[in-house]
């Protein structure tokens, strides 16, 4: 039997584009998945999709811009980092709360992953929250050296963020049986990256550290690799994307209250496209 998946790239404050392609869907009942999975923000963006209330998921995004317990610049020169993603969980929990019963009634017995990367092997670990390490797995996905804290232990490893080790984990959806794949983007379509800046200096800062030396080295190839999948699927699978074709206003870690509104309505927009040409 045919599975269809939703896959989801991170990104940072740009998945409130993401958010704002969710919300189309969430507004008109659209959610035919059998296999989930997300990256960084974007399990994020996932976890609000599957408790399925409209715009709760921008919201949160809004904390995380405009509350000092998430971005303080002070912090980094206590703990060298200026990004509190255990802030996540009080978010979860109280801010803007997550529903753990009604997105496992409703989506348990389906496939979902979210992707964080081991530390120690450079390799993906596609984790399978429970309702009691949901949040965990979104932190150890989002976890960020020099921006966040460096890692997160769950499952008696040391991770972070999963767009180091499978930032379009397409494949991985393939291998839960999906052969009719949708991915939300928050970079263009088709355009590869070379080794970034960050990655550069990362590669050279962890030198003695072989595990983290292969992550900041090898993240751009497979990335291009993942590209090259979706572009070219073997025979008998199906990849939509759902791509921004202008610049997004927001960056992975800059933004404002108006550059996330901008890029949430415009992912509105892309998802209702999305939608309409169904019909």
């Amino acid at each position: 039997m045919s599975k269809k998946a939703l896959v989801i790239q991170g990104g940072g404050f740009k998945t409130a584009f993401t958010s704002g392609v969710l919300d189309a869907f969430i507004a008109q009942n659209y959610n035919p998945f059998d296999v989930y999975v997300g990256v960084s923000g974007g399990a994020n963006a996932l976890t609000y999709f599957l408790n399925g209330e409209y715009k709760k998921c921008i919201q949160s995004i809004h904390v995380l811009l405009e509350d000092p317990k998430f971005i303080n610049y002070k912090q980094l020169f206590t703990s060298g980092v200026f990004m509190n993603v255990d802030f996540f969980d009080e978010i979860a929990q109280e801010i803007v709360p997550l529903n753990m019963q009604v997105i496992f009634e409703n989506h348990g017995h389906k496939s979902i992953g979210i992707v964080a990367t081991n530390r120690n092997t450079g390799k993906p670990e596609y984790l399978t929250p429970t309702a009691e390490n949901w949040v965990s797995c979104l932190i150890a996905s989002c976890a960020i050296p020099f921006v966040t804290k460096a890692k997160h232990e769950i499952n008696g490893h040391e991770c972070m963020d999963g767009s180091w080790s499978d930032p379009l984990p397409v494949q991985w959806a393939v291998d839960q049986g999906a052969t009719d794949i949708l991915v939300i983007r928050t970079s263009f379509a088709d355009l590869k990256e070379k080794q970034s800046l960050p990655n550069f200096l990362g590669e050279k800062y962890f030198k003695n550290h072989p595990g983290l030396t292969t992550i900041f080295s090898n993240q751009h190839v497979k990335f291009n690799e993942s590209i090259d999948y979706i572009l070219n699927p073997p025979t008998g699978i199906k990849i939509q994307q759902i791509a921004p074709v202008q610049k997004l206003k927001t960056g992975g870690y800059t933004n404002s209250k108006v550059a996330l509104e901008l890029d949430y309505r415009y992912g509105l927009e892309k998802g209702i496209d999305f939608l309409n040409a169904l019909k």
